[in-house]
């Protein structure tokens, strides 16, 4: 039974994680994100949130260019790992297999059944995550 509390919960899982990747200026990361979304059909237009302490936030925000990388449930484990660990004390890309991009420079997980190559069309703040759009 649902009862009423105080504090904001913010309850839309299990949902379909996307890895993000984005490299700049020698440096490059993945990342697992729960919050993307399709905003337009035509034009092409898919958005997602990363907060302001993530590594990944700094190479998207110099870069103006990510990509949106979808794995197979099988490979569930890839989303654990990046996930789980950070970029800033460890090159994830060293246990990956990737390639570069065919319109950006942002890594393109050789695993992901579909990629989006997205360049920044704009960047607002939202609270507490930055949420990029292409």
């Amino acid at each position: 039974m649902r009862k009423r509390i105080g504090n904001t919960v913010m309850h839309s899982y299990p949902g379909m994680v996307a890895i993000v990747t984005a490299e700049w200026n020698g440096e490059r990361n993945v990342m697992a994100a729960g919050w993307h979304t399709y905003i337009s059909y035509e034009p092409p237009i898919y958005g997602v949130a990363v907060a302001k302490e993530r590594y990944t936030h700094h190479l998207i925000e110099n870069s103006k260019q990510f990509a949106i990388n979808f794995v197979p449930a099988e490979k569930a484990e890839i989303i654990q790992f990046v996930g789980s660990n950070s970029g800033g004390n460890l090159d994830k890309f060293a246990q990956l297999s990737f390639t570069k991009g065919e319109t950006i420079e942002a890594p393109i997980l050789k695993d992901a059944y579909i990629a989006y190559e997205c360049k920044v069309i704009d960047q607002n703040t939202y609270g507490d995550h930055d949420f990029f759009r292409w």
